[in-house]
């Protein structure tokens, strides 16, 4: 069994889950603190909850290859899940320095979680293997292709990690970029299939609680007028 639902407690994890493709009560978010709050591009726990409460059951592996402030490790202590955390630029102890693009874990895992950075929306390093940092130099400057191929290597890697029938959770923000849109996420979705991954499900999380870091105002409100 991918999870551990039943038809006697189906409506106990209904009380937990998402039950709709929409996403839009993050009140866990504000009553408890998961991962580091401060991190630039910090993971919603919902999302890690859902996915956990769905496709894993208690005591298996899990591993999050973009850990960024650590929720995915909280939450996964919280649901009585093993957590394997990697981040190229950790900031705390409980996160392995490792590329999302080579590291093999010693365990195949039962669910993989992949939040990377948006493209450059957030640059979080100088170093040429980050996602965030895709500069090319010889057009002079961040360079969507370079980024795609660098996610498929994550991709290609996520592969080898994850169990037989193993599930992944990917999260990723379309992009407005120099005065145009980028569907970002039907491109990754390609990726994904041109290995060997079948969608399971497309869910968007309504992101009101954005803010710009020095401003008041909500940032995607101002963004989408």
């Amino acid at each position: 069994m991918k999870n551990e639902i039943t038809n006697k407690n189906y409506e106990e994890f209904a009380q937990k889950v998402f039950l709709t493709t929409l996403w839009t009560d993050f009140s866990v978010s504000k009553t408890k603190q998961y991962g580091d709050r401060k991190y630039k591009g910090n993971f919603m726990p919902e999302i890690v909850i859902n996915s956990l409460l769905r496709y894993t059951r208690t005591n298996d592996y899990v591993l999050d290859m973009f850990a960024g402030g650590g929720t995915t490790i909280d939450v996964c202590k919280d649901y009585n899940r093993n957590c394997i955390a990697i981040d190229l630029n950790p900031c705390r102890q409980d996160i392995i320095q490792s590329d999302a693009q080579t590291f093999i874990s010693n365990i195949e895992v039962k669910h993989i979680f992949m939040h990377p950075p948006y493209f450059s929306v957030i640059k979080y390093s100088e170093k040429d293997n980050d996602l965030s940092n895709c500069y090319n130099k010889v057009i002079k400057e961040q360079d969507f292709s370079k980024f795609y191929m660098q996610l498929n290597n994550c991709i290609i890697n996520a592969n080898k990690n994850l169990e037989k029938d193993g599930f992944l959770t990917f999260v990723i923000g379309d992009l407005f970029y120099k005065g145009q849109w980028y569907m970002t996420h039907s491109k990754c979705n390609e990726l994904f299939e041109n290995n060997g991954f079948q969608l399971k499900s497309l869910n968007i999380k309504q992101g009101s609680d954005v803010r710009n870091n020095n401003k008041d105002y909500k940032l995607w409100l101002y963004r989408t007028l």
